[in-house]
């Protein structure tokens, strides 16, 4: 789906570049014939630039968008977290054993990583949410069905919280 909005968008541009470029009228040195061959050479020289930057972006999307993650559920996603997370702390220990100097980097990633973590319930909640409404099956509603639907959603969760609450 960016792939297409991405390629929309280049063809918009580089169309409304040849436009541009073919309203302009010839000066006065130039004659109509020579217009057409370097227009011509121009619009090919687009064409090809055109090509290339499609096939450089999908290059990049297909390298880090391959939907892999989609496939996981929330317990291995929370697996994936805790790994990393534990695999920082290594590296830091071994670094520490070694008597290093401890990169700025690798702690502000352990951080994330503690952070990121998938278990905590108002995060899986939010992820579920969005999981929920980036679906290809809601492309039919209209803006406000949408924002109807997110408003459901967090009356819900507020009473079930007011509820615990009331519980506790």
């Amino acid at each position: 789906m960016r792939n297409c909005k991405l390629r929309m968008v280049l063809c918009v541009l580089f169309a409304c570049l040849i436009g541009c470029l073919s309203a302009q009228e010839p000066t006065e040195n130039q004659a109509p014939s020579n217009k057409v061959t370097s227009q011509e050479r121009f619009e090919r020289e687009i064409e090809s630039i055109k090509e290339e930057v499609v096939a450089r972006v999908e290059n990049t999307f297909s390298e880090y968008d391959t939907n892999d993650d989609e496939k996981l559920s929330w317990d291995e996603y929370r697996e994936i977290y805790l790994l990393r997370a534990e695999e920082l702390k290594k590296s830091i220990e071994q670094l520490e054993a070694q008597n290093l100097e401890v990169p700025e980097e690798l702690i502000i990633r352990l951080r994330r990583a503690e952070s990121d973590n998938p278990g905590i319930p108002e995060e899986n909640e939010r992820r579920e949410e969005f999981t929920l409404m980036d679906t290809d099956e809601d492309e039919h509603l209209t803006a406000e069905e949408l924002t109807n639907y997110r408003i459901e959603k967090i009356d819900k969760r507020l009473q079930m919280r007011l509820q615990q609450e009331v519980d506790a």
